[in-house]
């Protein structure tokens, strides 16, 4: 016999809760609740028991806002997960969902993925598209040999003959069922389909239940077109019906919701020609009057040349008027400027020598200031070269400088290995400091 080797006790635990999780997977158990806890977390822990066992049950908050509440003596059924809680190594239910006694596996089932892909939001009114009022080319996923396609067709050329209607063959019922809805499905996409339609007729529970298949409502949910659901007869709702754009209780109700009957669309027709032609015999009478009205206010060829040649008479006359008035002032200007220069000219010769003079005397100040200013700026030019660092260079001197341009007036800003930089008089030296002393 092989020697067993020890194994703590966690070691224990984890895989004892993996052969669990692995080997019973998800369970509907039904039993009378006692020893029921809600803790402050929202948490729920109680026991499921019947006549001679028990098991201990978690029903954690996410999972149980949309659930009735239930108390110690309810009978009911839990859809969980069977685990081990490794800290005290007791096996436990991780309750998903709890539904009253009486449902079936199947109805147990329905519940647990209804309310799944409710929290993943396939359901939300928000993803819904509106449907189209007058579609144009229809699809229409469902078994070709079923009374509801006859149903169907027959519904919608009666209310609407316009409509083009394309059928995508699926099997509506059976294991094969749901695999087959979805590639129907798949195919609607390539047809240019302005509204899709789901349907087939009345049956037993089992009958539907592809129309429940989370692979076939998650297709659904994908496709980007209208999607209408008619699955069955009213009192059935399937989860093709809840994640659908909006559903219909019967294949006929479906033709309906999406066509508008003939007749009544003849009448609208009607109705907007009669509002169309109104609304176009108010707008000519309107023209018209406009036309009337600008019409009064027009001129004939003649009259506006008539107009025009008036208006340069009058131009003419305006600028003949202008035109001696401003001699006349001229005139009189010329007579009294010539009076003046008569009498000015004995004093002409004098005041032209007395200009020459003051232009001579303004030279010579201008000169002496130029002179002063030179000196001046001479001066000051000296000075700055006295103080100018670069002097003190070209005597031999050098400015000591960090890599990043930074002065360096003392030792103690420098160390053994560090890179400076010396400015000479006529260029730059970059070296690295091998050792430093004090005086």
């Amino acid at each position: 016999m092989e020697e067993l080797k020890p194994i703590p006790v966690s070691a224990l635990n984890k895989a004892a809760k993996q052969l669990l999780e692995d080997q019973i997977g998800p369970v509907l158990v039904i039993g009378e609740v006692s020893n029921l806890m809600v803790a402050k977390s929202g948490h729920c822990y109680f026991s499921l028991k019947d006549e001679s066992a028990q098991v201990s049950c978690v029903f954690f908050k996410q999972n149980n806002f949309h659930v009735e509440p239930f108390n110690n003596g309810d009978q009911i059924q839990v859809l969980a997960k069977v685990t081990l809680y490794e800290p005290r190594g007791t096996y436990q239910c991780i309750v998903s969902q709890i539904i009253p006694a009486g449902y079936g596996q199947k109805q147990a089932e329905f519940e647990a993925l209804k309310k799944k892909l409710l929290l993943e939001g396939l359901f939300d009114e928000s993803k819904k598209q509106i449907i189209p009022r007058y579609p144009q080319r229809v699809g229409v996923v469902s078994s070709p040999s079923g009374a509801a396609i006859h149903d169907f067709i027959q519904t919608l050329k009666l209310r609407m003959p316009m409509i083009e209607i394309i059928l995508f063959p699926a099997l509506v019922q059976g294991e094969e069922a749901p695999k087959s809805l979805i590639n129907a499905l798949n195919q609607t996409i390539h047809y240019d389909c302005d509204v899709i339609v789901v349907t087939r007729g009345g049956g037993s529970t089992e009958d539907l239940w592809a129309f429940n298949d989370e692979a076939f409502v998650r297709a659904m949910a994908s496709i980007d077109l209208p999607l209408v659901s008619a699955v069955g007869h009213e009192i059935d709702v399937t989860l093709s019906d809840l994640v659908a754009d909006k559903r219909a209780a019967t294949p006929t109700a479906a033709a309906e919701l999406i066509s508008v009957e003939s007749q009544t669309l003849i009448q609208q027709l009607e109705q907007i020609e009669f509002q169309l032609n109104k609304t176009l015999q108010r707008s000519l009478a309107a023209y018209h009057e406009k036309i009337y009205q600008l019409s009064k206010r027009l001129m004939t060829p003649e009259q506006r040349i008539s107009l025009f040649a008036t208006k340069i008479l009058h131009i003419k006359q305006q600028l003949h008027f202008s035109i001696q008035r401003h001699l006349a002032r001229l005139e009189q200007s010329t007579q009294k400027n010539t009076l003046t220069l008569f009498s000015l000219k004995p004093n002409l010769l004098k005041e032209q020598e007395l200009l020459k003079n003051r232009l001579q005397q303004l030279h010579w100040l201008m000169e002496q200031c130029f002179k002063q200013k030179e000196q001046m700026h001479s001066n000051l030019i000296q000075k700055l070269n006295l103080l100018s660092p670069m002097q003190t260079l070209e005597r031999g001197y050098g400015i000591v400088s960090s890599n990043k341009d930074k002065a360096i007036t003392s030792i103690k800003h420098i160390s053994q290995g560090d890179s400076i930089n010396i400015q000479l008089s006529d260029g730059t030296i970059e070296t690295v400091v091998q050792k430093t002393s004090n005086h």
